[in-house]
């Protein structure tokens, strides 16, 4: 299950970024604390993907959440390029 998380988070964010929907109101969180806490994430999955559901469960989340969290962020175009920049891309 890591794996496909790990994967759906790229695919997501490098190809998700074309769709909108203004109501979309996925997180508590917006803008930079949004991205900052989306890619904190992001790396630890990518250093361990073998413990996806450990990380995710250590912030407070569960896998359709984290999914949603990203989603939001390949809404905006200014989200993207700054989940983008911190993930080094």
């Amino acid at each position: 299950m890591s794996r496909p998380i790990a994967l759906l988070a790229l695919v997501l964010i490098l190809f998700a970024g074309c769709v909108s929907d203004p109501d979309v109101d996925g997180s508590a969180e917006e803008g930079p604390g949004l991205v900052e806490r989306a890619a904190m994430i992001a790396l630890e999955i990518e250093a361990d993907p073998d413990a996806t559901e450990e990380i995710l469960q250590r912030h407070g989340l569960e896998a359709e959440a984290f999914e949603e969290m990203l989603l939001e962020i390949s809404q905006d175009e200014e989200l993207r390029k700054a989940y983008n920049a911190r993930l080094g891309g």
